[in-house]
């Protein structure tokens, strides 16, 4: 016969399974009215945590990316603000190099390309963006730009038309359109050469060539007149803007430099002369003479 601590304690061991099944079948309960099939569904396997942390882990690091590109891409807009042209490239680049579907980067490039006389690289920029992005007005409008000055004007005007059918209220795009084709229209008219001691005329006619993309033309028709008057700034100063036009940066500096010689009061050939200086690498000469220019007429301190 079974003592009394027996009996208590085989009813002890009998009531703790009854209240573990108990258990059991309320946990049950509760996870199907949750919308869960199995306890092992409810929790979940060691995979599925797994799986869950690291997609957690891959959108903390995408955000972070992101915000890294955007305040890389302000730190290169900064610098070009500062003349920095050449750190804001190689920021640029560092971007596109790490995410190429970085648009805006890509397209503030194609800029500088154009600016340092590299069309053909720019165009290349260009067009990566139109291709993942045809309705970007502003990429149309830079692609008009890069093939104006490769002298493919009818595919210029083209581009310029897009640009300003995206944004029909954008004056620039529809000034770019509007002089795009005055510019064909021109170019298929008579040019007449004018005589070498008329300087008025020589200018306009230097200036029409370059609108044509033709800077040998115009080089040609102001070396004429120059040594009839050597002593005009401005076919001095014209002379300086073909040879950039064609990216004979160091012509274009030594030309500028004479026009800054004859006529210091002229505001426009310090801040031609500092552009130049700037695309030669030479930061501080360049920023004395933007200085100088905005002294003189406060408009060209907005255009450095």
């Amino acid at each position: 016969m079974k003592n009394i601590a027996s009996v208590t304690c085989d009813s002890l061991t009998v009531h703790c399974r009854a209240v573990r099944a108990a258990t059991i079948v309320l946990v049950l309960i509760a996870a199907s009215l949750a919308g869960c099939t199995s306890v092992t569904n409810r929790t979940g396997t060691g995979e599925d945590v797994h799986a869950l942390r690291g997609e957690r882990q891959k959108g903390i690091v995408a955000d972070f990316d992101a915000r890294r590109d955007d305040a890389q891409y302000q730190a290169a807009v900064g610098r070009l603000r500062c003349g920095d042209v050449d750190d804001a490239r190689i920021v640029l680049e560092t971007i596109l190099a790490r995410r190429a579907d970085y648009l805006p980067a890509r397209l503030l490039l194609a800029e500088l390309l154009l600016e340092s006389n590299q069309p053909a690289l720019a165009l290349e920029h260009t067009r990566f963006v139109i291709e993942r992005a045809p309705d970007v007005a502003t990429a149309r409008h830079i692609e008009g730009l890069v093939l104006e000055a490769m002298g493919r004007s009818d595919e210029a005007l083209a581009s310029f038309q897009q640009a300003t059918d995206l944004e029909p209220k954008n004056e620039i795009y529809r000034l770019s359109f509007q002089t795009s084709a005055d510019q064909i229209a021109r170019s298929h008219a008579p040019v007449a050469v004018p005589s070498p001691a008329n300087v008025e005329a020589t200018l306009a006619a230097a200036t029409a060539a370059l609108q044509r993309n033709a800077p040998e033309e115009s080089i040609q028709l102001l070396s004429a007149a120059l040594e009839v008057t050597p002593s005009d700034a401005r076919l001095w100063r014209a002379l300086g803007v073909s040879h950039y036009r064609r990216g004979a940066y160091g012509e274009a500096q030594v030309v500028l430099a004479k026009a800054v010689s004859l006529d210091a009061t002229d505001p426009l050939s310090y801040f031609l002369l500092g552009a130049t200086l700037r695309q030669l690498g030479r930061t501080s000469e360049s920023e004395r003479h933007l200085t100088a220019a905005a002294e003189i007429d406060p408009r060209y301190a907005t255009w450095r």
